[in-house]
């Protein structure tokens, strides 16, 4: 697990030994940029998509609000609209708590794809910041390359196949439970952040009954103008983590 690789190479020759160790320290950092590009521009691929349904909610909640305002005669002031500070405090609260559910639940959707496609496995953050699955990885693709070679002389019930087959399935093994493991918190968080969002949801149905007619107006259209504002969070996270990756 160390971020130091040491690679010596013996040869007759010393400039030959040199270039040796020279040639497969540069193949490693090729092999690792084009890992992390490829990981990068399916990650990116998915997030383009997520941003472009995004926009399209942020549209439709934006217009939601206006309609409401003209079909209710609401254009006062948000001070005029907002007939308690503990309404306008639930109200921030749930902006940030429907923006953080909103996200934890992009994330284990992918995180779940991946489970049913684990070839997409590279363009799941979680994962490609995992030293561990990472390291596991490379690991991988070694020995498949090892076995590649080794099954262009020997048989596939030799020895040296069979054992480096065994060596692969549990590498494989090691990575899948990694990823579950990953796909295990992202589903503990959303499951968290959903449960959040229910208990301030549920506190503001609550305030709703309490207050009168024109109360109710006020915080069906808060509440409108809540999720517009979290769908606008939303795109902004997604946006900056477009730039990101």
């Amino acid at each position: 697990r160390s971020h130091v690789l040491e690679i010596t190479a013996q040869a007759g020759n010393p400039e030959i030994a040199a270039r040796i160790a020279n040639t497969m320290a540069d193949l490693y950092i090729e092999q690792q940029l084009i890992r992390k590009t490829h990981a990068a521009t399916k990650a990116t691929g998915w997030l383009d998509q997520q941003i472009a349904d995004l926009r399209q909610q942020v549209e439709k909640s934006e217009r939601a609000v206006e309609e409401y305002r003209r079909e209710h005669g609401l254009y006062e002031t948000k001070s005029d609209m907002v007939t308690s500070q503990q309404v306008n405090e639930l109200n921030t609260q749930l902006v940030l708590a429907e923006s953080q559910k909103a996200e934890a639940a992009a994330k284990l959707a992918q995180a779940e794809k991946v489970l049913r496609d684990p070839s997409g496995v590279d363009a799941l953050p979680a994962v490609v910041n995992s030293p561990l699955i990472q390291a596991l990885r490379q690991k991988q693709i070694e020995m498949e390359r090892s076995s590649a070679e080794l099954s262009s002389t020997y048989g596939p019930q030799h020895p040296k196949i069979r054992e480096i087959n065994a060596q692969l399935h549990d590498i494989k093994a090691k990575i899948n439970a990694e990823v579950g493991k990953v796909v295990s918190a992202l589903r503990h968080e959303a499951q968290s952040t959903a449960a959040r969002y229910q208990s301030l949801h549920d506190s503001l149905g609550q305030l709703q009954k309490e207050m009168g007619s024109e109360g109710e107006k006020s915080i069906r259209l808060r509440e409108l103008q809540s999720q517009a504002e979290a769908n606008q969070q939303l795109l902004r996270n997604f946006l900056d983590r477009s730039k990101e990756t």
